[in-house]
């Protein structure tokens, strides 16, 4: 259950629920979850929110993170353990990565969890 994130959608879900209190609950759920399956890329993470998350790891300024550190970002993301070692292993023994790597790879890894709130990035 944990690999198709189910957990993860369902509090998105019932918080839409919560904050917009549609009249009709059946309906308003149908309409997001067809809406999420359409996507193919937006809403929910943006550009500007990977930049930040890279800002936020990147705390001394340097321009550029080591590969642990993107390596434990995705995993507290819940990117699956194989696409993890994906990453690890297409870094090619790099020691740091750059802003413009960073979301390249998480942008990539995130999208796999595709049906998922995680999933959409511009």
């Amino acid at each position: 259950m944990s690999d198709v994130k189910v957990n993860e959608l369902l509090e998105y879900l019932l918080n839409l629920l919560l904050v917009e209190k549609p009249d009709n609950p059946t309906d308003f759920l149908i309409k997001k979850l067809t809406e999420l399956k359409s996507k193919s890329t937006s809403e929910i993470l943006n550009r500007q929110d990977v930049e930040t998350m890279y800002d936020l790891i990147d705390v001394t300024g340097k321009g550029s993170i080591t590969t642990d550190q993107l390596i434990k970002c995705l995993e507290n993301l819940g990117v699956d353990k194989k696409q993890v070692e994906s990453v690890k292993n297409s870094t090619n023994g790099a020691q740091t990565i750059d802003k413009k790597k960073f979301f390249s790879i998480v942008s990539n890894a995130l999208n796999i969890l595709r049906d998922t709130p995680y999933a959409y990035i511009k």
